[in-house]
């Protein structure tokens, strides 16, 4: 529009009109901004980008071509309409985007729950069944009174109770956790560690995290705790999860052979067991700098040999 601002000042429709236009569109970034929230949370954001980018490239040249160099108010008019069109109908294909991701995933994890599921009951269908078996062998040895040979076969099945599944895994409803607890306990008690399971209220919906990165930090935690339990003499790793009223506090504490440099612990590529490894808390480091709501915290007792990773999820934040 070939006028300066004095022009527009003095005259009563034109600074009305550019005072509307600047209310509409601020008023269009603020209903915005809540959505933009969102797109952190793609995995994918390389198709929402590009169209992103073809939104606004074509905003700048329509206003380029109508608003700059010649203004004509009829064209400027309907190339502006057709462009808010097209930036609505691409924030709802975004927003429809991000919910058909989100559906796909939560497919994935709720088929990795029942997967995990039914391995737990088969365990527990196969533990009834032992149990059963190992009754009725009880059964006829004290029968003929060969009370010696019962106590001895008792004593040998006493630790398979110990080895069934722990149950408290079934509190974890939320379906990416209870999956990958599961499969971490079973190969901890396949190489022959004590895995203690502690849920204190049942583990749901975690509040402000992606779960696809909680589940990659709880991996490497209970990865790092198998590792270092496997070459301790105690062989024990311990996980307590508890649902507070104002946050999810998660604990792994694992046995230990040696004392760990805590100060160098954190830092890319340090590692006691050789070259290209310690990588994991780095990993670890760099998706908790995405999260206020998440503290975390390194403790090691050396009376014990203790090592403890603790996770605070606050709620509400």
């Amino acid at each position: 529009m070939n006028v300066t601002p004095d022009v527009i000042t003095n005259n009563v429709f034109l600074f009305a009109v550019m005072n509307a236009l600047v209310y509409f569109f601020t008023s269009i970034i603020i209903l915005l901004t809540p959505f933009a929230k969102k797109l952190g949370q793609f995995k994918n954001l390389k198709p929402v980008i590009i169209l992103l980018f073809i939104t606004l490239l074509m905003l700048v040249l329509n206003a380029g071509v109508h608003y700059i160099v010649s203004f004509d108010p009829i064209s400027f008019t309907a190339t502006l309409i057709l462009s808010l069109i097209y930036l609505i109908v691409s924030v709802w294909y975004i927003n429809n985007f991000y919910k058909y991701e989100m559906k796909i995933e939560e497919e994935k994890q709720q088929a990795f729950y029942n997967e995990s599921l039914s391995l737990v009951i088969q365990d527990l269908r196969r533990f009834k069944h032992d149990q059963a078996n190992h009754l009725t062998v009880i059964s006829a040895m004290l029968k003929m009174k060969k009370f010696d040979q019962a106590n001895s076969y008792i004593s040998e099945i006493f630790n398979t109770t110990e080895s069934i599944v722990d149950t408290s895994v079934c509190d974890i409803k939320n379906a990416g956790l209870f999956g990958l607890i599961s499969s971490k306990m079973d190969y901890a008690k396949k190489t022959g560690i004590k895995f203690n399971l502690q849920a204190i209220g049942e583990i749901d919906s975690i509040p402000n995290v992606k779960i696809s990165e909680l589940c990659e930090i709880i991996g490497i935690y209970l990865d790092n705790a198998i590792e270092a339990a496997a070459i301790s003499s105690d062989k024990e790793v311990e996980m307590r999860l508890e649902n507070k009223e104002e946050s999810i506090d998660i604990v792994i504490d694992n046995s230990c052979s040696i004392i760990p440099n805590l100060e160098s612990i954190r830092q890319d590529g340090y590692s006691t067991k050789g070259t290209n490894r310690g990588h994991g808390l780095s990993i670890v480091d760099k998706i908790l700098s995405k999260y206020a709501s998440i503290s975390n915290t390194i403790n090691f007792d050396n009376n014990s040999m203790i090592f403890s990773q603790i996770l605070k999820i606050k709620k509400g934040i």
